[in-house]
């Protein structure tokens, strides 16, 4: 590994205008655009190579004491194989050999020469000219001798982004300067090959590929067409990425946007659009006119009368402003403010009833919803008659509670009730377990443990059993139910006439659920009506004070 790292930078050290040297593998993918990283390399004086002292087996662990006294144990350093190094370090370390050939006749396995050999020769001769840090990300957290590799579902923009600025880290400038960065990594690994295609779709999104800032690229070209025609017509390249979403017709929605589809996109300059020789020519004219008036200012200063103004008994002079630019400017300024602020608090006041007519409309339709919803629920509601509770219970002492609850955690087979509830479907699943066994093992999932105690209060009374207990265990809450001791099981006929259907069921389920959702996000339209209400009374507050 190190002899083909030796090569690699030998090769590249032919070419006298190549000043940065990156070693990445093919598993390593960017985590910023080309510039970043260029200005980023090229911005310091420093090369970034990993180097640490691990008292670990597998870093002071790897040590021979043969390589003593060239190597002392002090100076062994471990370190990443993927660095960064400038072009007078990377003639450093081709011209060891000295060094390179002790690592290459004791370093061996356990012992790995790619990790130990540049970090320990970086350190022990070439301390200052290295940052002491890598710029490629690996995920250690994942016990194992090789670090966490990556597939395509795990390949998101915010995982990307917790990436690129997962900490700080300190940043040396060629001038010397010390600066905190959160760019601590410009590359990744280890990505498997079928993360391809998502890294295609998100860095777009991610790096900014493909969009104009600073009006470059498409946008400048844009301002060129504009100068000799009003529209500009850019035609969108089939298959072509960051063409199918809002944020770039946003970007390039300078003036009008007219037409926007998958094939074209079509922009008008505007009634006042300007080319730049005749923004600077407007300049120019506008730079003239103030020297103009500041010309005709003084004259008229010069030429005003002085009145005498008298206080506390002495004769004070002063120059009038009346008729002066000064005292045009100082209405302006008054009267002109106002006058904005006025028509800013007009606007806000607009929006905000705009606002709050569309949330009372909104709180109306989830009314309406909650009305029929409850209307639906009633309906079901009074087709199911729940049975009362028999008072002449068989009476059992705590031995057999205690014995029968030890029989039922025991059960392998158990009754599962889903979000139906108690319908006549779980009823006969219920006898049916009692067919074969004195105890039935009910295993609901609901959170509440007081709606646990209603079900099991439900089932008892339905099924003239005895509830022995309610137990929690991994899978939800277990209810034991005791058949009895006379027990006989009904017919088919008369078991649950009073219960639900598993389609009604499912039903009311469905409607509970739709009217709880309802009522929630009605409650929230309340509250923003209530905000609207109160900024509206502030609005109309300040609005009066101003008058």
């Amino acid at each position: 590994m190190v002899d083909a790292e030796k090569r690699l930078l030998a090769n590249a050290l032919l070419d006298e205008s190549n000043q940065r040297f990156v070693l990445l593998s093919d598993s390593c993918i960017p985590l910023f655009d080309f510039t970043t990283i260029y200005d980023y390399l090229t911005g310091t004086n420093l090369s970034f190579i990993g180097s640490f002292d691990d008292p670990r087996k597998s870093g002071r662990g790897r040590y021979n004491p043969k390589m003593y006294p060239q190597i002392n144990v002090t100076h062994w350093r471990k370190g990443s194989q993927w660095f960064s190094t400038t072009r007078e370090l990377a003639l450093h370390i081709l011209a060891d050999t000295f060094y390179y050939k002790i690592f290459d006749q004791h370093c061996k396995p356990p012992c790995y020469m790619d990790e130990h050999y540049i970090p320990t020769l970086v350190h022990m001769f070439h301390g200052e000219m290295s940052a002491n840090r890598t710029l490629t990300w690996v995920d250690w957290s994942r016990v194992g001798p090789h670090p966490g590799r990556f597939i395509w579902p795990d390949i998101t923009d915010d995982f990307l982004n917790r990436i690129r600025f997962t900490e700080e880290c300190a940043y040396y400038g060629r001038d010397g300067e010390n600066t905190t960065t959160s760019k601590c990594f410009l590359f990744a690994r280890k990505f498997t090959e079928d993360t391809l295609e998502p890294l295609l779709r998100i860095y777009p999104l991610v790096l900014g590929s493909g969009r104009n800032h600073g009006l470059q690229g498409l946008a400048s070209a844009i301002l060129k067409l504009w100068e000799r025609c009003v529209i500009a017509k850019i035609a969108i390249k089939w298959g072509a990425l960051n063409t199918n979403n809002e944020e770039m017709a946003d970007e390039l929605k300078a003036r009008v946007l007219i037409l926007r589809n998958k094939y074209l996109i079509i922009l008008f300059r505007g009634k006042d659009f300007l080319s730049d020789e005749v923004a600077d020519l407007v300049d120019d004219r506008e730079r003239l006119l103030r020297r103009y008036q500041h010309f005709e200012e003084t004259k008229r200063e010069s030429d005003i009368e002085i009145s005498e103004v008298v206080a506390d008994g002495e004769q004070l002079e002063e120059t009038s402003k009346t008729g002066t630019l000064l005292e045009f400017q100082e209405l302006q300024r008054k009267f002109g403010e106002m006058e904005v602020r006025n028509m800013e608090s007009e606007a806000e006041k607009a929006k905000l009833e705009k606002e709050l007519k569309s949330q009372e409309h909104k709180r109306s339709i989830l009314k309406s919803k909650i009305e029929k919803t409850t209307t639906e629920l009633l309906k079901l509601n009074s087709l199911w008659k729940p049975s009362a509770r028999d008072d002449d219970i068989e009476i059992l002492t705590n031995e057999e509670r205690e014995c029968l609850r030890r029989i039922g955690l025991k059960l392998n087979s158990s009754l599962v009730l889903g979000r139906r509830g108690v319908f006549d479907g779980v009823m006969e699943g219920l006898h049916q377990h009692w067919k074969h066994r004195e105890v039935a093992k009910v295993i609901t999932m609901q959170k509440l443990f007081s709606r646990v105690v209603y079900t099991a209060k439900s089932l008892e009374a339905e099924s003239n059993g005895v509830l022995i207990s309610i137990e929690k265990l991994k899978e939800g809450h277990a209810i034991l139910m005791y058949r009895g001791r006379n027990y006989k099981r009904p017919s088919s006929k008369l078991m649950a006439q009073n219960l639900l259907t598993k389609r009604k069921a499912l039903q009311r389920s469905v409607l509970m659920q739709r009217l709880g959702s309802l009522k929630f996000f009605a409650y929230q339209r309340e509250r923003a009506i209530e905000d609207l209400k109160l900024s509206l009374v502030k609005l109309q507050g300040s609005a009066s004070e101003l008058c």
